[in-house]
């Protein structure tokens, strides 16, 4: 795993969350079909999500109407890819944002 962001963006009244999250290869080349497994969260609410990461080595997911001033939560729970293995224990797998919807980028930490 390379990298999560996180992006708020505005709908009219609601602020959509928008997360990416880019898959790379122990040589830090970006992987193309890798079927990727996470948990989206706050407090409340959670949503379990998947996708299928494109020629750049991203998968997006949105959220829309997501409650500003609430703290979410991503959790990579699985990576699968015909060519590569996927270890969690050597990712960083667990990243939090909280949404301000004040349209500065957003950044995200690790939580664990």
């Amino acid at each position: 795993m390379a990298s999560i962001t996180f992006l708020e963006v505005a709908r009219g009244p609601w602020t959509d969350l928008v997360i990416s999250a880019t898959i790379r290869d122990d040589q830090n080349n970006l992987v193309e079909g890798a079927a990727v497994d996470a948990r989206l969260w706050r407090v409340g609410r959670e949503w379990l999500i998947s996708g299928t990461t494109n020629a750049n080595g991203e998968v997006t997911w949105k959220l829309q109407a997501a409650i500003v001033g609430e703290t979410y939560y991503l959790e990579v729970n699985d990576v699968a890819h015909s060519s590569y293995l996927y270890d969690p224990a050597l990712a960083n797998s667990l990243y939090g944002v909280n949404l301000n919807a004040d349209g500065e980028p957003m950044e995200s930490h690790l939580v664990v």
